[in-house]
């Protein structure tokens, strides 16, 4: 997913292309299917503002950090890639939280490296579901593919890299794409809990060809929402739910 431009805090942020996808959790209410997480414990599950050390962490709408709409992907085997790399998508997620991030230096000297994180509930098998074809557009796809975004901006990969899974969650994945208009690569992970996604899109505007993904930030937010899931929540973080199939955009607090 190409990520817009935008400016996580006081940072200005040039163009930047990243992806959000991550896993989460929810709980089984007892049935067969794992119950999505309310709005309220999603807030919950989502990183405040300075709870990571060396991170400035912001709210933000999807549709500001990804852009609008739904991507389109050029071979209908990198669809599930390029719905990813939206604002949109499939299958919805029944609710999401998305922040935007920047690691910070001595004196809070920004280091360029930042991206979006976004935590989403699915209802029954759509977290493991988005995954899997995730991994298999992602293989199918290595080579690179085209698509336009909900805006209509064409993009262009020259490749799609597995890298190694991080070791959180229940299931997880990493990728790295290479953007060739803007000749920067972008990292991607989507770890699973349950069934909730945190997905991680990461790039780095000082030296992009040495982006890193951030192992502390995804500890720390995969933490977070496995506590959530067990109801050993902090207090709710401040911003907006994105809904899904649940509705419009909002502060549910539904429990």
């Amino acid at each position: 997913m190409a990520l817009k431009a935008y400016r996580p805090m006081a940072v200005a942020a040039a163009s930047a292309a990243a992806a959000l996808m991550a896993a989460g959790c929810s709980g089984s209410s007892g049935g067969d299917e794992p119950k999505p997480m309310s709005a309220k414990r999603l807030a919950q599950a989502s990183l405040g503002a300075k709870e990571v050390n060396g991170y400035q962490i912001e709210r933000a709408s999807a549709k500001s950090a990804a852009g609008a709409g739904s991507a389109k992907a050029d071979r209908s085997e990198c669809q599930p890639v390029a719905a990813l790399l939206g604002s949109a998508p499939k299958p919805k997620p029944v609710r999401s939280v998305v922040n935007t991030f920047a690691r910070t230096g001595d004196g809070k000297d920004y280091e360029g490296l930042q991206g979006m994180v976004r935590v989403a509930a699915y209802k029954g098998g759509g977290a493991k579901d988005t995954l899997a074809d995730l991994r298999k557009a992602a293989e199918s796809c290595g080579s690179g593919f085209g698509m336009k975004t909900g805006e209509g901006e064409e993009q262009k990969f020259s490749a799609v890299q597995q890298l190694a899974s991080p070791k959180l969650g229940d299931e997880s994945a990493a990728y790295r794409l290479v953007n060739t208009s803007e000749k920067a690569p972008s990292l991607v992970a989507v770890v699973r809990t349950g069934s909730t996604l945190s997905m991680f899109f990461v790039t780095s505007l000082t030296d992009p060809q040495r982006v890193e993904m951030p192992q502390d930030l995804l500890k720390a937010q995969v933490e977070k929402v496995q506590k959530a899931e067990k109801g050993h929540a902090t207090a709710p973080s401040s911003g907006d739910v994105e809904h899904g199939d649940a509705g419009e955009a909002g502060d549910s607090q539904d429990s």
